[in-house]
């Protein structure tokens, strides 16, 4: 008996402790609860009070329009209309060098054929290049006009390249010139038809066409001998002497073929004016 006194007061001495462990732990538990409510808490705080701060900066501060007014006058920005007027210069240098180019790219043939001594063809290159912006630089009324101020430029430029050069010199020169546009148009068209022209003969039908007063380009609305046709033969009288001298370098088939050539591109041509004619009349636009 005693010895059973004596483990039940073990027993309940031990459940005693362990009652008292388990409080305790529960306590320790809830004050780290407690601990980690209180510290979010602070932090949700902090963050509002940052934003606050935040909104009222940015009320504060000036807008953009504002901030760019104030910040013109720093170097960078004061540096900036330098800046332009070096680019569009720089712009220019490059257009200009560009039509240097296409104007004197026509003349290469020539000036190879010529071989000029280095400074006279440096005055005539500045002279084509020169020469070559004269029309441009106009404000014309009508197309006829246009066409008008260009023949009277290429006759002044021939002028002006045999006074440095010499006439025999200009003619061979400035017929270069056409070797490029002849051999697109007039050499297309007789190569389709099966006659190619030999690169002689090229520069044989270059010369005739200056010689002749042939044009290979003709603006549509020009009212010049080069559009006035026969209506017999469809050509014009510049056409007529341009076959004649190519009748001595030119075989049969190759006269016919250029022939044809003439004829289609006249055809061309008038209808072009025929319908601008139309479009342009007085009575084609109503108010």
């Amino acid at each position: 008996m005693p010895r059973f006194s004596t483990l039940l007061a073990l027993a309940l001495l031990v459940m005693a402790v362990a009652l008292a462990i388990g409080l305790w732990q529960q306590g320790a538990s809830r004050v780290h609860l407690q601990q980690a409510l209180d510290l979010e808490v602070r932090r949700v705080e902090a963050l509002r009070e940052q934003a606050a701060a935040e909104a009222t900066r940015r009320t504060n501060e000036p807008s953009g329009a504002t901030l760019g007014l104030q910040n013109s006058t720093q170097p960078e920005e004061a540096a900036l209309p330098a800046a332009i007027a070096a680019r569009d210069a720089l712009r220019k240098d490059v257009a200009d060098r560009a039509k240097r180019r296409n104007v004197l790219h026509r003349y290469i043939a020539g000036f190879d054929a010529l071989a000029l001594p280095p400074a006279t063809a440096t005055a005539v290159k500045d002279l084509l290049v020169q020469q070559e912006a004269a029309p441009a630089s106009k404000t014309f009324t009508s197309a006829a006009e246009y066409a008008a101020a260009f023949k009277a430029a290429e006759v002044l430029l021939r002028q002006r390249v045999g006074a440095l050069i010499g006439t025999d010199a200009a003619e061979i020169l400035m017929a270069s010139a056409d070797e490029g546009a002849l051999d697109w148009s007039i050499g297309t068209d007789l190569w389709d038809a099966g006659v190619p022209l030999e690169p002689n003969q090229i520069q044989l039908l270059a010369q005739s066409a200056l010689r002749s007063g042939f044009e290979p380009v003709v603006l549509a609305l020009d009212r010049s001998e080069s559009t006035l046709t026969d209506p017999a033969t469809g050509l014009s009288p510049p056409d007529v002497r341009f076959l004649h001298a190519a009748q001595s370098f030119l075989t049969p088939a190759q006269r016919e073929a250029l022939k044809t050539s003439l004829l289609e591109e006249n055809q061309y041509r008038r209808a072009l004016q025929l319908y601008s004619e139309k479009i342009n009349s007085p009575g084609a636009h109503p108010k």
